[in-house]
């Protein structure tokens, strides 16, 4: 009976400890950032103020600093149709190109186990089926699919709908590949004797006690979970994933990256042999490469490494700096969201990552004149947005930039084409850009 009851008193302790814990992380005001303190209140209401700006449905936030995670918190709604219920910590998405990143993990966990070598032709663990009509798919080792210089297409039936194809030599050129990523999960289920799901659970998620992240959404992963949305705030339907996809669709939420990144991020984890050593250049002008994992991005000042996540309806981003030893990660269930990068990681770890987006055609990042049309057409209609084009290009000078006609003109082509030509046609006409012919060519070729 004693016994029993130090074990009642124990629990209650550690019980109580949680709370208190809890408790005290919820009333911070503040934390640390490299030094540098972070109000919370300005923070949350500048994510806030952004979402309503940019038109994010929801978003879950972390942040880490030398290998903690020091911030924590989720915003917004999983839907914007029917109860409109609110995002809350638990809440899942899908974490689009992020699921690599757990991958990763696993795959770095066989090496240090002895089970497998970076540079051994994946077909000695596994021949794969799939690929079997192709020699060269004999060259291709995990490194290579970790690089994402393995030759592989990015999905089967991008050329040829009946056959997974090798579109460049393995070790050739960088070729970004989900399909590259699914083949190491299968060697990888092979070498544990145990299917995806079950390996990805006993090998990374309770290990690293990644308690909201799931490999498919049957069964526990379907509880809580965030609906897609398009830029105009409505309901993507699309199926969830039955059956695992290691290089786009595991479902988590930031809290959980954010313990993943401390395992794979933090400087005394980082080697010359593993994330840090470049496999393949990704641009010929700029030092940016794609080495085992992340993308890697050398700046005058930092070395980032860097993982973005683009699903139909859902948006991703993570970012790790090197030499302040700190990051981010946020999920968002809005195509939007892909406007983030420079606004979050301003308003947390301030990294060099805007150097990541100079020059990379026809990205926007908020804020944007773009964003103000595509709030007008989602809460006041057609015919409000055409009347305040007008006056735009009536009587303002230019202040759209073509990055923001490319990205109207890509998202009102579907819906609302007379628009979308409306702005095409306005703003070459005054501002002829042989560039942006292919508005034309592509989406406006009715």
């Amino acid at each position: 009976m004693k016994q029993l009851n130090r074990k009642i008193v124990a629990a209650l302790f550690l019980s109580f400890l949680t709370t208190v814990f809890i408790w005290a992380q919820e009333s911070k005001t503040s934390f640390d950032v490299d030094g540098e303190q972070v109000n919370i209140g300005n923070l949350e209401n500048e994510v806030k103020k952004l979402m309503k700006e940019v038109g994010i449905v929801g978003i879950s936030l972390a942040v880490i600093d030398k290998g903690e995670e020091v911030y924590y918190n989720a915003f917004g709604k999983k839907t914007l149709e029917g109860k409109e219920e609110k995002i809350n910590k638990e809440t899942i998405f899908e974490a689009c190109s992020l699921s690599k990143s757990y991958t990763v993990y696993a795959a770095y966990k066989m090496i240090d186990a002895g089970l497998l070598d970076l540079d051994k032709p994946l077909y000695k663990y596994l021949e794969y089926e799939p690929l079997k009509h192709d020699e060269r798919y004999k060259k291709i080792t995990a490194r290579m699919v970790l690089s994402h210089n393995s030759g592989i297409e990015n999905h089967k039936g991008k050329n040829d709908p009946d056959v997974l194809e090798i579109i460049a030599n393995p070790e050739e050129r960088f070729v970004y590949s989900g399909e590259g990523y699914t083949y190491l999960a299968n060697v990888i289920s092979k070498l544990v004797g145990m299917p995806i799901e079950e390996m990805m659970k006993s090998s990374v998620y309770e290990p690293l006690q990644l308690k909201r992240t799931f490999t498919t959404t049957v069964g526990e992963g379907n509880i809580n979970y965030a609906k897609p949305h398009n830029v105009f705030g409505e309901v993507i339907n699309k199926g969830r994933n039955k059956k695992p996809d290691l290089a786009g669709r595991i479902h988590s939420n930031a809290h959980d990256y954010a313990k993943l990144m401390t395992h794979l991020l933090v400087k005394k984890n980082l080697t010359k042999e593993r994330l840090l050593n470049p496999a393949t250049k990704m641009r010929n002008d700029r030092e940016l490469f794609y080495g085992p994992g992340f993308e890697i991005l050398y700046t005058k000042n930092d070395t980032l490494l860097i993982q973005g996540g683009n699903n139909n309806g859902f948006k991703g981003l993570a970012c790790y700096s090197v030499n302040k030893d700190c990051g981010f990660v946020f999920f968002a269930n809005s195509d939007r969201a892909e406007l983030l990068g420079i606004a979050i990681n301003k308003l947390t770890i301030n990294s060099e990552i805007p150097e990541y987006y100079k020059g990379i055609i026809y990205t926007n990042q908020s804020p944007t004149k773009a964003d103000e049309i595509f709030s007008l057409y989602r809460n006041k209609g057609a015919e409000e947005t055409k009347k305040r084009l007008q006056e735009i290009f009536k009587k303002e000078k230019k202040i759209f930039t073509s990055n923001d006609i490319v990205d109207l003109v890509y998202h009102l082509k579907n819906k609302e084409y007379e628009i979308a030509k409306y702005i095409a046609d306005e703003y070459t006409k005054s501002y002829p850009d042989p560039n942006l012919d292919f508005l034309y060519v592509r989406w406006l070729s009715k």
